[in-house]
């Protein structure tokens, strides 16, 4: 039994990082058809956010309600209740937060 976690669990990361191999070759032939060096986009793309303090702060501020829409959406599908709204719950946020 021990053995099937743990082999499960190996099995899991290397799907993950599969997935994100992947994706990243995807990025690269699309940047590559725009005639650009993906190297070099990727590079800025991981540098930029994390190079100055302006850089953290407005990654924190961009990401900070995502990650509480995904939050709230694995707490529902956990208790067993489909929610597909989370843009449309984001959306409706700003807006009455606005108003």
């Amino acid at each position: 039994m021990k053995l099937e976690v743990q082999k499960s669990w190996i099995v899991q990361t290397l799907v993950l990082l599969a997935a994100l191999l992947a994706a990243l070759l995807v990025g690269a032939l699309f940047i590559l058809l725009a005639k650009s060096d993906p190297i070099k986009a990727y590079g800025v793309m991981l540098s930029g956010p994390f190079s100055s303090k302006f850089g953290i702060t407005e990654t924190l501020v961009r990401t900070t309600p995502l990650l509480l829409v995904g939050l709230g959406i694995i707490i529902s599908f956990r208790s067993g209740i489909l929610n597909i709204g989370g843009e449309g719950q984001v959306l409706m946020g700003a807006i009455t937060a606005a108003g």
